[in-house]
């Protein structure tokens, strides 16, 4: 049945019907995992910069 659903919105819609939901549900976790762990990088980095002193120029 869901087969028959994909294909009559191809028909109606073109491809771009189930693909674009596919591609939504795949980015967003990505995107918000990103920006999580992006933060908790970046806060390392900063840490470790302090523990060995370095300044970056």
């Amino acid at each position: 049945m869901c087969k028959a659903v994909a294909e009559d919105e191809v028909e109606e819609e073109g491809e771009t019907g189930i693909n674009t939901g596919i591609l939504y549900l795949m980015v967003v976790p990505y995107i918000v995992l990103f920006i999580v762990f992006r933060k908790k990088i970046f806060g390392f980095l900063k840490d470790l910069k302090k523990a060995t002193g370095k300044s970056s120029t």
